[in-house]
């Protein structure tokens, strides 16, 4: 054995804590640095924060609004048409479609509202 491959991970660790500039080519490639891999915004971060608040704001629906949103807007289904699989009448669907939306932009939106009062 080398006399590096004996020595201990501790007597080693010195070089993991070498500082490397964020202008230093990775890779040796010319003009691709450090910098160019970390900090930048994440473009996605923000659907992340959407369907939190998404989640946030379904936990606040009974079963049938979480039903009836769901036929309407996931499955495309008409009020009549989710009605009908739910064995109640159309108007109902509509009354309970309404307040659920309601609910929904009240937890969405009502942050946002605190911030300009």
């Amino acid at each position: 054995m080398k006399n590096h491959e004996t020595r201990s991970p501790k007597r080693r660790g010195w070089q993991y804590w070498r500082v490397t500039s964020l202008d230093a080519p990775l890779y040796n490639e010319e003009g691709f640095a450090l910098l160019d891999v970390i900090g930048k915004e994440d473009k996605e971060y923000h659907v992340i924060e959407t369907r939190l608040d998404l989640s946030q704001a379904w936990s606040q629906l009974n079963e049938m609004e979480k039903w009836i949103v769901y036929l309407i807007f996931v499955e495309g289904e008409s009020q009549r048409t989710a009605a009908y699989r739910l064995a109640m009448s159309q108007i109902t669907v509509s009354r309970t479609l309404k307040l659920a939306l309601e609910k929904l932009k009240q937890a969405l939106f009502q942050p946002l509202s605190s911030y300009y009062h």
